[in-house]
């Protein structure tokens, strides 16, 4: 997955990546964490709290 977003910001740098899953899973949140996304928001979908959260290549350095 890594390499997928390293591939994504050299092809389009600057933009960001969006990711919305439960959080009641918990596999996809620490992937989520361990790959750098942020969160934005949750919010009650589907009968369930929704995690949505970005990610850039951009980083407050740049």
């Amino acid at each position: 997955m890594r390499s997928g977003l390293d591939w994504f910001a050299g092809a389009l740098p600057g933009e960001p990546v969006a990711l919305a899953t439960q959080t009641a899973n918990l596999r996809s949140m620490r992937l989520a964490a361990k790959l750098g996304f942020t969160e934005v928001e949750r919010f009650e979908d589907y009968g369930a709290e929704q995690w949505f959260g970005v990610w850039s290549s951009i980083t407050p350095s740049d």
